[in-house]
């Protein structure tokens, strides 16, 4: 399965991933994809970046601060830890101005951004929104949330 798999998720995002990511170079996003756990300085830079809401020439770093000063990620984030599945649908929901359901309007929490996210087929299968994620995942679902938002998905 992951034989196959891997073929198939470089193909999607070396043909989906350049018209996006104006700025960011292969080698970044190669780094970005051999990681088990992404950090969440590195998961709002690539948000950020697809969003349009930092420059190409950002840093990790950069980007983490524009999304915490936005509260965009959970409160007790930090650049250097992992990224949860929650906290990245919370930043993704924000950055991208996706609507939410009821819960998410009035309560807009990574649990309930979460839900909202796989309700819109934006994150397949079952997850624990409390589980690390990996690069693989957060540029498979920044190309779901790609087609979503141009309305192709």
């Amino acid at each position: 399965m992951r034989r196959f798999f891997m073929p198939v998720l470089c193909l999607f995002t070396a043909l989906f991933f350049p018209a996006f990511l104006h700025g960011q170079t292969a080698k970044a996003l190669d780094a970005i994809l051999e990681k088990e756990h992404i950090s969440n300085a590195e998961a709002a830079w690539v948000v950020l970046a697809a969003a349009e809401l930092v420059g190409a020439n950002a840093s990790a770093t950069e980007a983490f601060d524009y999304a915490l000063s936005h509260k965009w990620l959970p409160l007790k984030a930090e650049a250097g830890t992992e990224i949860k599945l929650d906290g990245l649908s919370l930043l993704i929901m924000k950055s991208f101005d996706i609507k939410g359901g009821l819960m998410y309007t009035y309560l807009p929490r990574g649990r309930y951004a979460y839900r909202a996210m796989v309700h819109r087929d934006l994150i397949q299968g079952f997850a624990d929104p409390s589980l690390p994620v990996s690069g693989e995942q957060v540029l498979f679902i920044m190309s779901r949330v790609l087609a979503y938002t141009e309305g192709s998905l």
